[in-house]
């Protein structure tokens, strides 16, 4: 072994073809003969300069093996699947529709009566005008009494009992008169009610558009969010394949609560429908006029060359189309799931369901019975990675069934 420098405590040896270090104490290494460093200074050098190469190149391989590491943990921190960033999105925005609907509904119903309000006030002025013209005539006709006299107005009577009929008509008239009054101090007193809630009124109007200009603000903002994730699911193999095996796991999300539900239903009153749903196949209508873009069954996705399996039909549509439910039945589900947006699940009896997904507004609640052809919902795109459409599916004990099969082809 040949000793190269001997460094703060250690030695930097030469050993056969290898070289390295080991701690100079007396119990591990006994060293004989000269200084050998000294012997053989060049090729020490050369061995020096290779030393320190290899440190280098392994400082630099460290720092890239840190920044790997670092960049898998930022991406294992940022993975989220691809479904549930879109879900969260599409929450979102569906809660800002809902304010913007209510803000509507609120600024709806004001205008209406601030309109009351003007149209109270406008019949308010026509009366105030009439008194005040007829108050107006009656001051100077008082005025003219009192030039005269009510004495001498009295004592002009030819006879007692016309001077007691002018008595009873001037009372009558003084009456009449302070009855006027008393209407004309009411009517500027409801005047100036009216003109307050109109400026209160007006200030709730304008509090209300700002609230849905914002409203509006946050939902370009969102919308803008899921424009940027539907395209990367379009766009990207790998989130492509995330969303399809998250809608996959989500289509069987849904089998389990249909399954919950079904239970929950058998232990209420069964008052679905006297006729089987078996007995329409073939017959069904449209429930939303529009194009069927997808169908039913096992499909080959052709971009990425994927198989995957859809249980249902896609039915493009304007967004607010009117959706109609197919048959009689008991509305078993009526809110938000994931990968379906706003879904509702009506029950037909005989362990047969539809369900409708990707709702704008639904019209019906849990619990609630539907006849064939009524209006439970209008069409949009929440939970949607194709637009607005009508997901529609046909279940019997959970298992999804060909929609095609059961919709009337004419």
């Amino acid at each position: 072994m040949q000793i190269i420098k001997r460094e703060n405590g250690w030695l930097h040896v030469l050993h056969a073809d290898g070289e390295g270090y080991i701690q100079h104490r007396d119990s591990y290494v006994h060293i004989v003969g000269g200084a050998p460093e000294k012997a053989g200074s060049k090729s020490v050098a050369e061995t020096d300069s290779r030393l320190e190469r290899y440190r280098q190149e392994a400082e630099k391989l460290d720092e890239e093996i840190e920044q790997t590491r670092e960049q898998v943990r930022q991406a294992t921190d940022q993975e989220v699947d691809i479904l549930t960033n879109l879900n969260r999105i599409d929450v979102r925005i569906n809660k800002a529709n809902r304010r913007i609907t209510s803000h509507r509904s609120r600024l709806k119903a004001l205008e209406k009566k601030i309109q009351a309000n003007r149209e109270a006030h406008k019949e308010l002025v026509k009366e105030i005008d009439v008194n005040e013209a007829y108050a107006a005539r009656r001051l100077v006709a008082l005025y003219k009494m009192s030039q005269l006299g009510t004495i001498q107005f009295l004592a002009s009577s030819d006879s007692i009992y016309e001077m007691l009929q002018r008595k009873a008509y001037l009372e009558k008239l003084l009456a009449h008169d302070e009855a006027i009054r008393k209407e004309l101090a009411e009517d500027r007193s409801r005047l100036k009610q009216v003109l307050d809630n109109l400026n209160e009124q007006k200030v709730d109007q304008r509090k209300i558009e700002t609230d849905i200009e914002g409203e509006l603000r946050t939902l370009s903002d969102r919308k803008r969010e899921r424009v940027a994730v539907l395209s990367k699911i379009r766009t990207t193999k790998t989130a492509h394949l995330e969303a399809l095996d998250s809608l996959q796991k989500v289509a069987e999300t849904l089998q389990e609560t249909i399954d919950t539900l079904t239970r929950e239903a058998e232990a209420l009153p069964q008052n679905v429908s006297i006729h089987s749903f078996e007995e329409l196949k073939g017959l069904l209508k449209m429930p939303v006029k529009g194009n069927i873009i997808n169908l039913f069954g096992p499909y080959q996705d052709t971009r990425f060359d994927v198989t995957v399996f859809r249980s249902g039909i896609d039915i493009k549509t304007r967004p607010g189309s009117t959706i109609q439910t197919v048959y009689t039945g008991r509305v078993l589900y009526a809110d938000w799931f994931k990968g379906y947006g706003n879904m509702m699940i009506i029950d037909h009896g005989g362990n047969y369901y539809t369900v409708y997904a990707h709702l704008q507004q639904m019209f019906k609640r849990k619990g609630d019975h539907v006849n064939t052809g009524e209006d439970i919902a209008t069409a949009g795109d929440t939970g949607s990675l194709i637009g607005p459409a009508l997901h529609f599916e046909i279940r019997h004990h959970g298992k999804p069934l060909d929609p095609m099969q059961w919709i009337d082809a004419g």
